[in-house]
């Protein structure tokens, strides 16, 4: 097996709305009143708290190469998979897995999707770009710094029990569940040298990227990218580390080392931002993250059967993509003259499917 990996800044221009929240109808305030075109009806950003990164791995084995790469940004969109596919040669189609960090406080405007331009403001050409044009040289880069090299990997099926490090997100939800938890599996992918010495280092867990709130308008990696700083500290030599998002939707990060922004000489409409947190959460994970570090390094081997398989999921609009459990809960097709009912239980509990809501 041979392995590289490599990571650039995102260059994109400040200015540029941040995605992942709807910040829009408000203005900056003190900050920075200025408007910026650029950003359309949404709040632009002012500044750089963390500059948002692409991160890539290569690894091959038996003829087969691969690329991991994870951009910090809100959400991902399809297109940029392909036309980074489409840059790297025919040999990477299907070759390249593409994650977002979901950080809420990291670049918008890179995605055409009209549907999520709530939350991501609208398209940008110059942005997307930017995206696409750092994508490539991240992805070269690694492939190009591929040399000997072991893999090892660490799974915790009971990960952070006692809350330290994220948490239930939302209580809505729990009888879906099964009662209320998180993402409680940790995956640590171990990358070396053939020498020993580290080249990438892949903690895979699910935590939310909102330490930052929607009031915050300088761009970050937000909490994710406070461990990955943190950790690539413990580490004497140089190494690239990737954090992977899990299943985030219902995990909210833990922070720790806030400011007290009821002090004085603070004013009511000071801003208080929670930068200092994103480092306090890297502090209290380092430790965790280098324990399952050392133990996928008893997992070390330097030989192994390497496929990507990808999977595309259609989500819409047809209403037959979103029927799961057998029908128990699947929505009913469009019809322009339909009322909904207003009901998604009837009287004893059960779920009344087809759900007539959301048309």
């Amino acid at each position: 097996m041979t392995a590289g990996a490599a990571e650039q800044v995102l260059d994109v221009p400040v200015g540029t709305a941040l995605g992942a929240y709807t910040r829009v109808g408000f203005r900056v305030g003190q900050t920075d009143e200025r408007e910026v075109p650029f950003a359309g009806a949404f709040a632009p950003s002012v500044g750089i708290e963390a500059a948002p990164r692409v991160k890539a791995l290569a690894l091959t084995a038996g003829g087969e190469t691969v690329l991991i790469v994870k951009v910090d940004v809100g959400l991902m969109v399809e297109e940029l998979l392909f036309d980074l596919e489409e840059r790297l040669g025919r040999d990477f189609a299907g070759k390249v897995i593409l994650a977002a960090s979901h950080s809420h406080s990291a670049w918008g405007q890179q995605s055409g999707h009209s549907g999520l331009e709530i939350g991501n403001a609208p398209f940008r050409r110059e942005v997307y770009d930017a995206f696409l044009s750092v994508l490539e040289a991240t992805a070269r880069e690694a492939l190009d710094a591929q040399r000997p090299a072991q893999l090892g990997v660490f799974v915790d099926r009971a990960f952070d029990p006692t809350d330290a490090l994220s948490r239930d997100r939302r209580s809505e939800n729990d009888e879906l569940m099964g009662g209320p938890r998180k993402d409680d599996t940790l995956v640590m992918i171990r990358v070396d040298g053939a020498d020993g010495n580290p080249i990438a280092v892949l903690p895979i867990y699910g935590v939310h990227g909102t330490l930052n709130d929607s009031d915050n308008h300088l761009a970050s990696t937000d909490v994710t990218g406070g461990l990955e700083r943190v950790l690539q500290e413990q580490f004497d030599d140089p190494v690239v580390v990737m954090h992977l998002q899990g299943a985030a939707g219902d995990v909210s990060p833990r922070g720790y080392g806030r400011l007290d922004c009821g002090l004085p000489p603070g004013l009511p409409d000071d801003a208080c931002h929670e930068w200092l947190a994103e480092e306090g959460y890297g502090r209290v994970a380092a430790p965790v993250m280098m324990a399952a570090w050392e133990r996928a390094g008893d997992a070390l081997v330097s030989e192994l059967e390497l496929e990507m398989v990808t999977r595309s999921i259609a989500l819409g609009p047809d209403a037959e993509t979103f029927t799961i459990r057998d029908g128990a809960l699947r929505y009913a097709p469009f019809d322009v003259t339909r009322v909904a009912d207003g009901r998604v239980y009837d009287d004893d509990g059960s779920v009344l499917s087809p759900i007539d809501e959301f048309n």
